[in-house]
């Protein structure tokens, strides 16, 4: 069930802190990502432009997370939706409540892209009830969020949970390295 959401590719469960580039600005994120891990609760939100690191940092937490014995799970927001709604599908092997289960119980949470998805009612529900139960949890469990967007330009209710003061909201700077490295 796991290695259906999971959404890495073989290379990007690959990818380590160690073996990444730190830059002025990155060092907060992985900062406050290395604090976290150690942790292993909270809510981090990483925000900049596209292609400024913060998908790769996501990688590397989810695979440190597993080294370490954690059940961590990374996935784009899209991904995830599409993930739950197939839960409908009659041959689904497994029912929306053990899927959105698998979600709530995951030691950590990265979702990619936390502001892009196709906003139907369902969605945006099922995306503010996500957040909302994962906030709620932050005391043992925990989420990482990634968004080219502020913080404040996402939908009300998800800006409230995800900017309270008690995460951690962290600004990625940079210029698009995937148009540098040709990618």
């Amino acid at each position: 069930m796991l290695e259906e959401l999971d959404g890495l590719l073989p290379e990007e469960r690959t990818r380590l802190f160690g073996s990444s580039e730190l830059t002025p600005d990155n060092a907060e994120a992985f900062t406050v990502i290395g604090h976290a891990l150690e942790a292993k609760r909270g809510q981090v939100v990483l925000w900049g432009a596209p292609g400024v690191g913060k998908t790769h940092i996501l990688h590397c937490a989810v695979n440190a997370a597993r080294n370490s014995g954690l059940t961590a799970v990374f996935s784009t927001m899209t991904a995830l939706l599409d993930y739950l709604r197939r839960a409908y599908d009659p041959e689904a092997k497994e029912s929306l409540d053990e899927r959105w289960t698998l979600l709530l119980r995951a030691d950590l949470l990265a979702i990619d892209e936390v502001n892009r998805f196709n906003g139907t009612q369902w969605a945006i529900q099922k995306a503010q009830e996500l957040i909302n139960e994962r906030w709620r949890r932050m005391g043992d469990k925990l989420t990482m969020y990634s968004t080219n967007s502020a913080v404040s330009d996402l939908l009300p209710h998800v800006a409230s949970r995800l900017s309270d003061g008690r995460g951690h909201v962290v600004f990625v700077g940079g210029t698009d390295r995937r148009l540098t490295k040709g990618a």
